[in-house]
């Protein structure tokens, strides 16, 4: 993880998902989602994260998610896992 890089975790019907972002992926920033195993489940890859931690928000119940993108830090974009 790179030291832009953050974690968050959401429950899903039982399951927990944790959710970690990197800045670092060639075709911009990516979010890998991990079930509650620690076992890698997905990326989610052509973010523009910020150097520093994103913020980030979830809504579980929907699979969705929002986090704010560079340059600017005030846009939002959207996601689902």
């Amino acid at each position: 993880m790179s030291a832009g890089a953050m974690s968050t975790s959401a429950s899903i019907r039982c399951w927990t998902r944790s959710i970690r972002t990197a800045s670092l992926a060639a075709s911009g920033s990516s979010i890998q989602v991990f079930d509650e195993q620690g076992n890698f489940v997905e990326s989610l890859n052509g973010f523009h994260l910020p150097a520093s931690p994103a913020f980030m928000a979830l809504n579980p119940k929907r699979r969705i998610g929002y986090v704010i993108v560079a340059p600017d830090l005030n846009t939002l974009q959207k996601f689902s896992y």
